[in-house]
């Protein structure tokens, strides 16, 4: 699902990705509970949305916990994100006491066209086909460059070190505060110690680890783990990856 924002900025849910129209080469992720967050905000343009429902929608269904501390969090990163893609207004409303509101006005679901919908019962005549098929080229060819765009973006993201557990250095996608780092390390001991992951620490290999804050203390959520040859450089090669993805309830 897609949605366009001021008729400036596009928004996926499916992968979290935003950009402005005029610049798509600058995608910029949300995080993946933000990222439900601003879906379902979107969703529900032209009323307010108490808490609860974006709770319910966005954690308790997943068997997490939510809290108001983490929403407001999420809402406060949305922002900044928007704002990261040239997107100067005030998308999200806070309504005191009430929850969080975007105009109905500034948002547009963006939804195949019906009237191309192939059917027996509504066949397309010859000279309609030509233009369908060249849309339907310009269409993939677009979702192929975004796609590949948002590939290249992560493929630069920079790796921050965090540190070593036996001789494999560990890296991190994004910075956290001191008192979390050896939270993330006895995390990462645990998943690599599991027999069934397979993915002890090997001499000369390193660590990729990224997850949701309730992996990180509660042991409950999304972690991504991958065990990779990085040599030591300023741009490094990184290559021979063995990932697994874990999804705790």
């Amino acid at each position: 699902m897609q949605f366009l924002i001021n008729n400036s900025v596009t928004f996926s849910s499916i992968d979290g990705s935003l950009f402005n129209n005029e610049n798509k080469d600058n995608i910029v992720i949300l995080p993946l509970m933000a990222s439900r967050v601003f879906t379902f905000l979107l969703t529900n343009a032209g009323k307010v949305v108490p808490r609860d429902e974006i709770f319910n929608y966005a954690w308790e269904n997943r068997n997490l916990v939510a809290s108001n501390n983490s929403l407001t969090q999420y809402i406060s990163t949305i922002r900044r994100t928007l704002l990261e893609v040239n997107c100067n207004e005030e998308i999200i409303e806070t309504i005191p006491k009430k929850g969080f509101y975007i105009s109905e006005k500034i948002v547009t679901e963006i939804q195949c066209n019906e009237d191309y919908i192939i059917s027996q019962n509504n066949p397309i005549k010859k000279s309609m086909l030509f233009p369908l098929l060249a849309m339907i080229a310009m269409m993939i060819t677009l979702i192929f460059y975004q796609l590949y765009s948002y590939h290249e973006r992560v493929l630069s993201r920079e790796l921050l070190y965090l540190g070593k557990i036996d001789s494999c250095r560990v890296y991190i996608l994004e910075k956290t505060a001191d008192s979390n780092k050896e939270r993330i390390l006895n995390s990462i001991r645990r998943i690599i110690e599991t027999p069934q992951y397979n993915i002890g620490c090997i001499d000369k290999l390193s660590y990729i680890y990224k997850s949701d804050e309730f992996f990180l203390f509660d042991g409950k959520g999304r972690a991504f783990i991958s065990r990779c040859n990085i040599p030591e450089e300023i741009r490094p090669t990184i290559s021979e990856c063995k990932g697994i993805y874990i999804h705790a309830r």
